[in-house]
């Protein structure tokens, strides 16, 4: 639920503002530390199936639409 409620974060902040977060933008959101944001990121990072397109090439956090 954590990692989904970031990966929503990022979305929603990249399609509000055009650019992405910082850790600490991310960490303020979900009420967690930006060292734990951090965290979950490498998490789902490790989970993220191989690049399937454009779209998904490169770290996860600036690979969103």
């Amino acid at each position: 639920p954590r990692q989904l409620e970031i990966l929503s974060t990022i979305r929603d902040f990249r399609s509000r503002c055009g650019y992405s977060a910082t850790m600490q933008e991310m960490g303020d959101h979900v009420r967690l530390t930006k060292v734990t944001v951090f965290e979950h990121g490498g998490a789902l990072e490790k989970k993220r199936t191989p690049p399937s397109g454009p779209e998904a090439q490169g770290p996860l956090f600036t690979g969103l639409p």
